[in-house]
């Protein structure tokens, strides 16, 4: 099977991104590309070739982000991107959740979210974070579907 080859022009932006009408083109067809490389490849990379002709193996998780950001851009959105800490503040994990720091506070006391003591401060673990917003997301759904079916049988 050949790899799957897209050209990139080198960027240094960190900005954000808004595409036009033939950048969402161009990402829909990246998405695509990506998506059949996927699904049929034995390959942990993706080869690509860079306008400058050299060509650069992409590992599978790099590959993953790529495909996002094309359906971002695809759907005419914007997109930027970010490094991401393995531990976060209090502040940051809040703000991640969306709850406030003492609610965050409340959660870590309760043992719901994994975290370190670094002297008087608290270090939240990133996945922890991103797990138990996951938990919580699944128990809306499973919450919203009870009550339309509660709203169902009454008729509503």
């Amino acid at each position: 099977m050949s790899p799957t080859t897209a050209v990139l022009a080198p960027t240094s932006t960190t900005e954000a991104v808004f595409p036009d009408e033939q950048a969402q083109k161009d990402a829909a067809l990246l998405k695509e590309a990506l998506l059949s490389r996927s699904e049929g490849s034995e390959s942990d990379f993706v080869i690509v070739q860079r306008s400058t002709g050299k060509s650069v193996e992409v590992p599978i998780e790099v590959e993953r982000l790529l495909g996002d950001i094309a359906a971002i851009l695809e759907r005419g959105q914007g997109a930027a991107v970010s490094s991401v800490a393995r531990e976060l503040t209090t502040t940051e994990a809040a703000n991640l959740l969306g709850v406030s720091r003492p609610t965050l506070v409340k959660l870590l006391d309760a043992g719901k979210l994994h975290f370190r003591q670094v002297g008087r401060h608290r270090r939240v673990f990133l996945d922890s974070v991103l797990a138990y917003r996951q938990d919580e997301v699944e128990r809306q759904r499973q919450s919203y579907a009870q009550l339309r079916e509660r709203a169902d049988s009454l008729g509503i």
